[in-house]
């Protein structure tokens, strides 16, 4: 196994933590992705829209010190997240979770295409508190 798939498992268990996102868990990530990015990985990759979009780190700052314990501000502009890294992410969340590899690849799948139709409230915002934490 890779260094960057060590970090993106690690980074997988992470962003489906149960609770309320501490400022530990924020930093943490923010390690990794720092990590993640001086290793090499793409800053297109999902590890890095999900670091912006669920921990609110800017990539630019996530190497720097002084980027305080959230790194957002009320001036960045979150990215748009491609469907296709997102089914990917709930993939590996649930293959990390335990789920055999055929039913993630199901249930990724009727996730990401509620999200398709419109139909948030059940699509991947349901991943975490009703797939994840009743696992």
């Amino acid at each position: 196994m890779s260094e960057l798939d060590v970090i993106r498992k690690k980074a997988a268990a992470l962003a489906v933590a149960p609770g309320v996102i501490s400022d530990t868990e924020r930093d943490a990530y923010r390690e990794l992705l720092s990590a993640f990015l001086t290793n090499g990985g793409d800053a297109s990759d999902r590890v890095v829209a999900v670091g912006t979009s669920v921990f609110g780190i800017d990539p630019k700052d996530a190497c720097s010190k002084d980027s305080g314990s959230n790194g957002a501000s009320a001036e960045t502009a979150l990215p748009k997240i491609g469907m296709e890294y997102m089914e990917e992410f709930m993939f590996d969340v649930l293959v990390e979770h335990g789920v055999p590899k055929d039913e993630a690849k199901v249930a990724a799948d009727v996730l990401i295409a509620a999200d398709k139709r419109g139909i948030d409230s059940h699509g991947i915002g349901r991943l975490k508190p009703i797939y994840c934490d009743r696992i």
